[in-house]
């Protein structure tokens, strides 16, 4: 089973952020390094792209989105669940 642990990673050490993998055993590990320099126009960017979704009313044109929801969740027949009288 996987389990995910985080940390920061310092020369050949790896100091655990919350919980850690139990002590006294090795440990397989796959390491990914997150996004040391995250571009800081991005998130400008994004809200910008996203503006310009709202202006043109694109999102409108799917629908009532509650309307939508509420017509997923309701509730449908189960297959071999047919409904039997109480004995």
């Amino acid at each position: 089973m996987s389990r995910v642990y985080e940390g920061i990673l310092k020369d050949d050490r790896i100091e655990w952020s919350g919980e850690s993998p139990p002590p006294g055993r090795p440990v397989q590990i796959h390491a990914i390094v997150m996004n040391e320099n995250p571009d800081p126009e991005r998130g400008a960017r994004m809200a910008a792209s996203l503006s310009k979704l709202a202006e043109c009313g694109t999102a409108k044109k799917f629908g009532d989105a509650v309307q939508w929801q509420r017509q997923v969740r309701r509730d449908r027949p189960l297959s071999g669940r047919e409904d039997t009288p109480n004995q």
